[in-house]
């Protein structure tokens, strides 16, 4: 049994991931179903098993103890509207990087320094759907607000990370 914890974890790609890993793991999902973000109860309704916190990630109190406890973080927190994104970009720059350097923060205190991070990123971060296959060396050049702050969160999780290895 391993413990899961998926930020995002009601949104499409992480109730998704949340099922798979409730088969025999311990999920816990957090997750403040933001309007535009794709979360729903909807989407995890069925899983059984599943510890839900349904809080914005800057809003868990607890975050640092959760976290000391996972064997693996999945960060699948976001918001994919690109075009909500130009409109209002101090809520894209909240909800695809502020959300992210909040976990980042609270991860260098408190993993398990066995435990495994996974961070998912976006087509908009190599400029839209104009690659058949994307790598760790595809280059990344966004094409909106969107793609940019997703391109500065997987950026802080690569140089926290080698800091703090």
């Amino acid at each position: 049994m391993k413990n899961i914890l998926i930020l995002g974890g009601a949104g499409f790609i992480g109730s998704q991931l949340a099922k798979k890993f409730s088969k025999f793991s311990i999920v816990t999902i957090i997750d403040g179903l933001v309007d535009g973000t794709g979360g729903s109860v909807e989407n995890i309704y069925n899983i059984k098993g599943v510890i839900f916190i349904e809080k914005c990630i800057e809003n868990v109190s607890d975050l640092s103890n959760i976290v000391s406890k996972q064997d693996i973080v999945i960060d699948s927190m976001g918001w994919t509207s690109h075009l909500g994104a130009i409109d209002d970009p101090m809520l894209d720059l909240r909800l695809n990087l502020h959300s992210h350097l909040h976990l980042l923060d609270c991860l260098k205190d408190n993993l398990n320094k066995n435990s495994l991070v996974i961070n998912l990123g976006s087509t908009g971060q190599y400029g839209g759907n104009k690659f058949d296959c994307v790598d760790e060396s595809t280059q990344m050049l966004p094409i909106d607000i969107q793609g940019i702050n997703k391109v500065s969160a997987e950026n802080y999780f690569r140089v926290i990370q080698i800091y703090t290895v």
